[in-house]
């Protein structure tokens, strides 16, 4: 059984990225813990490529340009403080600190139209300590898939305690296939 973070059918969220920039949100909705922050950073950007970013009608879509590589986090345990910033709201407070209870793994679900290769990493960051996990990821085109990550394998200068998880961070970094 695997632990659903967000389902991305609230907090809707739409921003062109210019060239080279870095977009910082925050929103709230139906997610775990109610809120979530996101951060577009654009690296490499040989082409002058504008990037598209956007939460909607139950996805996270994300528009590479060409030959562009990009650092995607989505984090929980954070919600909008209401001018524009954030606030670390520990998943522990709003009662869904647990996972334990609720699985034995986080799984992600990837969609892309161009082929595509991805680091994707999660941080946890419970009661005594953080830890972390992840994977390279390769999407064909059009070729629905999901990847699980799994609470054991996660690692971190403490056994991490996943009945007791204050903030997760869920870190990509795109390129083209």
């Amino acid at each position: 059984m695997s632990t659903v973070l967000d389902d991305f059918s609230s907090g809707s969220y739409s921003m062109p990225i210019p060239n080279s920039v870095s977009d910082l949100n925050y929103q709230a909705g139906t997610m775990l813990g109610g809120g979530r922050y996101t951060q577009l950073i654009v690296g490499l950007n040989p082409q002058n490529q504008p990037t598209h970013f956007d939460i909607k009608d139950g996805f996270l879509n994300v528009s590479v340009g060409a030959a562009q590589t990009l650092r995607l986090e989505v984090g929980y345990g954070y919600q909008p403080d209401g001018s524009g910033g954030g606030k670390t709201v520990p998943l522990t407070d709003s009662g869904v600190g647990g996972f334990s209870s609720m699985g034995s793994a986080f799984r992600t679900n990837f969609h892309f139209s161009d082929n595509m290769l991805i680091n994707f990493n999660i941080v946890v960051f419970t009661a005594n300590g953080w830890a972390s996990y992840g994977e390279n990821v390769t999407v064909a085109p059009f070729s629905p898939k999901h990847i699980d990550f799994p609470f054991e394998q996660f690692v971190g200068p403490t056994n991490p305690d996943f009945s007791n998880v204050n903030a997760a961070s869920c870190l990509q970094v795109v390129q083209p296939g």
